[in-house]
């Protein structure tokens, strides 16, 4: 069990810049959750939450911070994707909060939550 835990953990802390945007940012509120999540990037995970944003506001958070989370003074568009009782099948939730990012290397690779960190 351990293993797993630790195994997931550094797919998710290894991640980068690039891999944080495809997972994490959008260009529109409605994300066609069923469509996107069936995706191999996502692979049916059971939650996900989108930032409608340009990338620069969301790596801007990170500017001057290496390796913490970081939770933003501004909020962001947010749509929150979840599994509903079938598999890969999604209810969206469009929301307005502050979000909490891990940072490294200056740049975001982690989506931590909603509202504080």
């Amino acid at each position: 069990l351990f293993a797993v835990v630790l195994s997931l953990t550094h797919k998710f802390l290894c991640q980068d810049w690039k891999t944080f945007q495809d997972k994490h940012l959008t260009k529109t509120r409605d994300v066609d959750c069923d469509n996107v999540l069936s995706k191999p990037l996502f692979n049916c995970k059971d939650r996900n939450t989108f930032i409608f944003s340009r990338p620069e506001p969301v790596k801007a958070l990170c500017k001057g911070v290496k390796d913490k989370n970081v939770l933003s003074r501004s909020e962001f568009y947010l749509s929150d994707c979840n599994v509903t009782t079938r598999h890969c099948k999604y209810k969206l939730k469009k929301k307005i909060n502050t979000i909490c990012i891990t940072c490294r290397g200056e740049a975001p690779v982690h989506f931590v939550g909603v509202g504080s960190c």
